[in-house]
């Protein structure tokens, strides 16, 4: 990553801000830390967390042990991936997880899905390749 587009900001922490995006040419600085911006950054996330939905009185929680999910709640594959997907969503219809949990845990499952599906993808062309080169290499060789 070229370090002259990085935010030239330092943190609280001591480490070098990394944001690319949105960083301004005049100053080197990102939004969050451009202290032109800053009342207006500061709006912006006042109003975010006015937005912000509290759990209503009374909710609760409602989770599973971890020996009730489906493959440790580890899928390997897309298959289980999906079977762990429609857990859920039974899960939450039958009152077995709360929507809120469910929700943040059908996400997770997405994103896992999108992984485990380029790595079959990845792991599929490559077997492809080798079948490729070794039929190259013996119609070379006879």
């Amino acid at each position: 990553m070229d370090s002259d587009r990085r935010c030239h900001a330092v943190k609280a922490d001591g480490s070098r801000c990394g944001v690319v995006a949105g960083v301004s040419a005049a100053t080197g600085l990102c939004r969050m830390h451009d202290p032109a911006v800053a009342a207006e950054v500061a709006a912006a996330r006042a109003r975010g967390r006015s937005n912000r939905q509290p759990r209503p009185a009374g909710a609760v929680v409602r989770t599973v042990p971890a020996a009730d999910i489906p493959f440790g709640g580890e899928p390997k594959t897309l298959d289980e991936a999906a079977a762990l997907s429609g857990w859920i969503i039974q899960a939450i219809l039958t009152g077995k997880v709360d929507a809120r949990t469910g929700r943040e845990a059908v996400l997770a499952v997405n994103g896992l899905k999108g992984v485990l599906a380029t790595r079959d993808l990845a792991t599929h062309k490559l077997a492809q390749l080798k079948a490729d080169l070794l039929e190259e290499l013996r119609g070379n060789t006879a």
